[in-house]
């Protein structure tokens, strides 16, 4: 049976809709049949995308754009119902397990109220909170790196009963995945100096001579050297618009020094807006490399790490940590710069063993790599932080 749109932004004394226009709203296309994501709201089939040029603009989070078409979509490319107005959209099975970035003009939900609760947290992969347990009670005896799960996504998907890290022990992510995702039915148990870590998993650091990698936050710049030559371009570009996004750091020009990396700021920051997967799928920037012909680099940029679970169980001394990696240098050649840190947010029904607050001021590490400080040339520019937010849901009228 279809449903009715529900339109909360209908202006009852104007009788106008208001509609809002929907930027990087991130979705997972079904690692099978069929191979269909709906959409938040109902996307107007008159607005036109200012890229795209068509109603709806969907990229893959690897950059790569697909085409809208009216029949059955091949690879890279998708149908949008415009008829029924459900929401859905469909994509090819090559496109099968794929994170993608979808922009449009919303009219309202077209779905339920369980659905809407659901807010479609890599659906159906993960029914949103604590996951589908189909990893199972797990215990993290030793230091651990998690791989790309799903293939092509360069993230790690976890979706568990119960996931326990033993004292002193790690759990990060193996190289060219930049975010973690763990999503715990029952209890995350972090023991005394236990971490989770995703340092250094987002932009890479430059290269001499060569600017830092893409990410939601600035690198530092590198420092120049009048010999060898001037500073990179400078720390990686955002990948991203709007708030949190951020700007890496110039080069130092002869012997000058790299700029900071910098951040936007939110400007009413608000616990919703760290319930949107599209404003916390970010990572830092990579610190921009030194002058060119020798010495160090960049630093890379931090990954960004979602937790959602019933229980989080924090112990002395642990940690959660997105931190940027410092740039490097050597003498008389300019050093590299800070990478950015990255994205950390924490969704709990109940926080156990420390207070919210204590553990994302003190527990919760997101800053910029700094930069390098060489002799007789320019110094590295730091990296911006980046952004933490640990939210005790039970606290909130959210469902």
């Amino acid at each position: 049976m279809l449903r009715q749109i529900r339109n909360y932004r209908f202006d009852p004394f104007a009788a106008v809709n208001s509609y809002a226009v929907i930027t990087d709203e991130v979705h997972a296309i079904p690692g099978s049949s069929p191979y269909w994501v709906r959409l938040h709201e109902v996307p107007d089939e008159n607005y036109t995308d200012p890229t795209s040029g068509t109603p709806v603009y969907v990229r893959s989070a690897a950059g790569t754009v697909f085409t809208e078409v009216s029949s059955s979509p091949g690879l890279n490319e998708y149908r949008v119902d415009y008829n029924y107005k459900t929401g859905w959209v469909e994509f090819n099975s090559g496109n099968a397990g794929e994170i993608i970035l979808v922009c449009y003009r919303g009219t309202g939900s077209p779905v339920e109220a369980e659905l809407v609760n659901a807010l479609q947290w890599f659906q159906p992969a993960t029914p949103f909170f604590g996951g589908d347990g189909s990893d199972g009670d797990v215990t993290i005896s030793a230091n651990t790196a998690l791989s790309e799960d799903p293939s092509g996504s360069s993230i790690a998907l976890k979706q568990y009963r119960n996931l326990t890290i033993n004292s002193g022990v790690t759990l990060s992510l193996a190289s060219g995945v930049h975010g973690m995702i763990l999503a715990v039915q029952g209890r995350l148990e972090l023991r005394d100096n236990a971490t989770i870590s995703v340092n250094g998993r987002g932009g890479l650091g430059g290269s001499p001579g060569s600017p830092g990698g893409a990410g939601g936050y600035g690198g530092g710049g590198g420092g120049g050297d009048s010999v060898h030559g001037d500073g990179s371009a400078g720390g990686g570009t955002t990948y991203r618009f709007g708030p949190a996004a951020g700007a890496g750091g110039a080069g130092g020009i002869g012997d000058g020094n790299g700029d900071n990396g910098t951040r936007y700021p939110i400007l009413a920051e608000r616990d919703i807006y760290w319930r949107s997967l599209r404003n916390i799928m970010m990572y830092g920037a990579g610190g921009g490399g030194n002058a060119p012909g020798g010495g160090g680099g960049g630093g890379a940029g931090g990954g960004f790490l979602i937790v959602n679970c019933n229980i989080l169980s924090v112990a002395s001394g642990a940690t959660l940590q997105a931190r940027g990696i410092n740039g490097t240098g050597a003498t008389n050649y300019g050093g590299g710069g800070g990478g950015a840190g990255g994205t950390l947010v924490v969704l709990a029904n109940h926080v156990i063993g420390e207070t919210p607050e204590n553990v994302e001021t003190n527990m919760c590490n997101v800053s910029g790599g700094t930069g390098a400080v060489v002799s007789s040339s320019g110094n590295g520019g730091n990296g911006a932080a980046g952004y933490k937010r640990v939210i005790q849901l039970y606290q909130y009228n959210v469902y």
